[in-house]
Formats: C-alpha cells, structure tokens, sequence
C-alpha cells in the first residue's frame, strides 16, 4: 500500500469480519450509467479473492485485507458496516482528511 493511501476499518465492521474468517476482499466493481459512461466503485467482499496474484495482502489489526491492484484510488478508504433487521452489509468510501481524522480520534476511544 502506497504511504499516501490510508485504509481505516470501523470497529463494528471489523468485529463483524472477525465472525466471518477474518478476511475482507476490495476490489472495483463496474456501474454504468442510464446514458452510456462507466465508473469502478469500490466494493468490499468479506471473503478471500479468487485469484490473489491480482492483489496486495495487508494486515490491519485482526483482519487480512486483500486490496485490488486495479482498485486505483488515491487518498484515505473506509471500510464500514451498515445493519438492518439483523443482516450486515460492508461499504467502502473514500473519506476526505477532516472525516479520517475524527474517525482516528474515535477509533482511539474505542480501542
């Protein structure tokens, strides 16, 4: 991982990961627009990739994180967890400079 890139994962996403093996897969996923265009969104897999050759291998804490070489995204990511009715979904955003800073803070807190 480049020394400018960041990755952070939340706490209520690392102890669901932690559930489920351990592992989190981001890769770029296609969108396409109504009108013609595409755009790779970053997607977050809570399993090992199928093919690791195509990716770097970190570890953040408990949780093995295969990023995607062709991820290509510059700048601090945020790996998350959103909850309804008991079933748990994983996103991943960048986030700008003031967002990672107070998630750095709070991080600390719940450490």
């Amino acid at each position: 991982m480049s020394a400018g890139r960041k990755l952070r994962i939340t706490p209520e996403a690392r102890r669901w990961l932690e559930k489920r093996g351990g592992e989190v897969t981001l890769r770029p996923s296609p969108r396409h627009g109504c009108c013609g265009g595409t755009a790779e969104v970053p997607v977050a897999e809570a399993r090992r990739p199928a093919r690791s050759a195509e990716y770097e291998t970190i570890e953040i804490g408990s949780v093995r994180v295969h990023l995607a070489h062709a991820l290509g995204l510059e700048g601090p990511m945020e790996v998350r967890l959103e909850t309804l009715m008991g079933f748990g979904r994983l996103f991943v955003e960048a986030v700008g400079p003031q967002r990672a800073e107070a998630a750095d803070q709070q991080e600390s807190k719940d450490v």
